[in-house]
């Protein structure tokens, strides 16, 4: 548990974790920040690509780019090389 402070306000938030367990696997609060900024920005782009009518070929993103846990898993699986 950590506190947050914010000195120049006078705001402190106490005993405040830094993640959650989810089946064993200890998922941080950045790592979920970082995955709703790419669904958002996934979200963003394909609204604005219908919006402008462009073609959804023009950019390489689909949902199999998107984050994933399994991502999480080989990047911390050694390599053969």
């Amino acid at each position: 548990m950590y506190d947050i402070r914010f000195p120049n306000l006078g705001i402190v938030l106490k005993n405040i974790k830094d993640g959650f367990t989810i089946f064993g696997f200890e998922i941080k609060f950045y790592g979920v920040i970082i995955a709703l900024g790419f669904v958002l920005a996934f979200l963003v782009i394909s609204k604005e690509a219908k919006r402008t009518g462009q073609s959804e070929d023009t950019y390489p993103v689909s949902y199999t780019h998107l984050p994933s846990p399994r991502d999480g898993l080989l990047s911390r699986m050694p390599s053969s090389a």
